[in-house]
């Protein structure tokens, strides 16, 4: 009985929790017409290798009481599921894609509570998943998380999809703009990728107005190469936990690898999602010599190529600022 009893827990393991392996390419849209039978469903999925053996996916179908309610819809299917779990996919189909547009310079916690509001995509989730490491390295990414390799775009997507889909989705994006024309620019800077995508979301952090993108890459490239610390802001508002707000003369004592006031060269990953623009920055900066710059508060930076200089224009920024608020005092008065 004991030897019975181990063959059928073996044979019930097998139909339920078999896959087929994943050999990448992200998830598989799937339409079931009505009407359509379980052996017409079973060869569909199989043609689309998502099944390691249709007799098991028979079986599994039968044993869950799917084989009579099979619906019709559009499904979304991931590849390396098992039986149980492709069927429970099947029990739910999609509601119409939707366009859903992520911007540049967003953070992986900034990205998932869009895809949270947007499509019902389980926040927690979604920035667990960025930390797949399965993923990751199906990807090729060369990091321990898909920060800085989210590429900002406009998305056709569905409501509560796999956080993991979505992931696949937008860093699959983001390595066809990675050209090995781009790498070897970044190389020739003297950066690896990983290196080159944390310097260009600080860039995507600093810069408002396209035009000046190339001179704060150089800026930072100067910086790094006569190591100075780059004193970079959106660093900061990276390890605010209440983050982004006004940064504080406190908040600049942070003990953090990503502070850049207190630890000189690059910190150790992108502080958010950089658009192409960015990354083009940093592969071809500005020849210029800047080693400073001030925000003028409307988009636009001062730039300098001394200590003297910036504390000029510093001053110059915070006398406009007095007067501004001074003259805003008269006019309520």
């Amino acid at each position: 009985m004991a030897v019975v009893l181990g063959v059928c827990i073996l044979w019930l393991t097998w139909v339920l929790n078999t896959s087929a392996p994943d050999f990448g390419g992200g998830d598989i849209v799937m339409t079931i017409e009505k009407g359509m039978s379980l052996e017409q469903v079973t060869k569909m999925l199989d043609e689309r290798g998502l099944l390691r053996s249709r007799t098991a996916f028979k079986w599994a179908a039968r044993l869950m009481d799917v084989d009579r309610r099979i619906q019709s819809g559009v499904f979304l299917v991931p590849r390396g599921a098992t039986n149980v779990e492709i069927l429970r996919y099947l029990m739910r189909p999609m509601s119409s894609a939707v366009d859903v547009t992520i911007p540049e310079g967003l953070s992986i916690r900034q990205i998932a509570g869009i895809f949270q509001r947007q499509l019902n995509i389980d926040s927690t989730a979604f920035a667990a998943a960025c930390a797949d490491s399965f993923l990751l390295r199906e990807l090729g990414i060369p990091a321990d998380n898909f920060e800085g390799y989210l590429f900002p775009d406009t998305y056709n997507l569905y409501p509560e999809m796999l956080p993991e889909a979505v992931i696949y989705r937008m860093a699959a994006n983001f390595k066809r703009y990675i050209t090995d024309s781009l790498i070897t620019k970044f190389a020739r800077r003297g950066l690896m990728l990983h290196q080159a995508v944390t310097l260009a979301s600080i860039v995507e952090g600093e810069v408002m107005k396209a035009e000046e993108a190339p001179i704060v890459a150089a800026v930072y490239y100067n910086r790094l190469r006569k190591n100075i610390a780059l004193e970079a802001d959106p660093t900061i508002q990276y390890i605010l936990p209440d983050g982004p707000r006004r940064i504080l003369l406190s908040d600049l004592a942070i003990d953090s690898p990503y502070n850049t006031y207190k630890h000189t060269g690059l910190p150790p990953g992108p502080i958010n999602n950089p658009g192409f623009r960015s990354l083009k920055a940093v592969a071809e900066p500005a020849e210029v010599d800047y080693i400073y710059f001030v925000a003028q508060g409307d988009g636009s930076h001062t730039f300098t190529k001394t200590y003297d200089e910036f504390l000029a224009a510093k001053q110059k920024l915070q006398k406009i600022r007095r007067e501004v608020a001074e003259q805003k005092k008269r006019d309520k008065g």
